[in-house]
């Protein structure tokens, strides 16, 4: 990017985990980078869109975040953006939700327009789920990051990093985050969990 987005804290930007894919406009193909970036206001990381004619640059931010956390002002951050398309075409932007601790956190995924992936068309949604509550849906995972949507052989998956919690208590067994996938399947309305 030519500049810190206007929205992102100039004295201390985090800006990371950048995600770029070819979409299109009126004016021809656009490249689009979804990116991570420490808000000025929120003081917690939010999710930016930045856009160029060419992959290799100079990308153009938006003037506010595409996406924060649902708790954000729990000092819970959207972190780790992944673009995927479906095969029916829409796209969704897939990132990681958590509190500073990673003691819980949440892989969301919220539908995007169509064409350009640039604004949020739909309601952000829980696809994965850690908790230490007996009532509510875990894993025994910890600090994920890093989420990617492949498809492999028809099959789509989530691939991703986090550290081992057998324990369930929200604290990493180990100094080492390991590579995890899941699989993704679509329910009849198009759309998307992890099973």
């Amino acid at each position: 990017m030519a500049r810190i987005p206007a929205w992102v804290d100039k004295g201390k930007p985090l800006l990371w985990a950048p995600e770029v894919f070819q979409s299109s406009d009126s004016r021809g193909p656009l490249y689009v980078m979804y990116f991570t970036g420490r808000s000025a206001s929120r003081h917690v990381h939010c999710i930016g869109v930045a856009t160029s004619r060419r992959p290799s640059g100079t990308y153009t931010p938006g003037t506010k975040p595409i996406v924060c956390s649902p708790w954000v002002s729990r000092g819970y951050e959207a972190i780790d953006p992944a673009a995927y398309r479906a095969k029916d075409g829409k796209r969704y932007l897939i990132y990681k939700s958590d509190y500073r601790n990673a003691s819980g956190f949440q892989i969301r995924a919220v539908q995007m327009d169509s064409r350009t992936g640039t604004w949020v068309v739909g309601k952000s949604i829980a696809k994965i789920v850690s908790s230490t509550r007996i009532e509510g849906p875990s894993v025994r995972l910890c600090g994920p990051g890093g989420a990617t949507v492949i498809n492999v052989g028809g099959t789509t998956r989530i691939a991703f990093h986090a550290y081992v919690d057998a324990n369930h208590d929200g604290v990493r067994d180990s100094k080492k985050r390991q590579a995890y996938t899941a699989v993704i399947k679509w329910t009849s309305k198009g759309r998307p969990y992890v099973s």
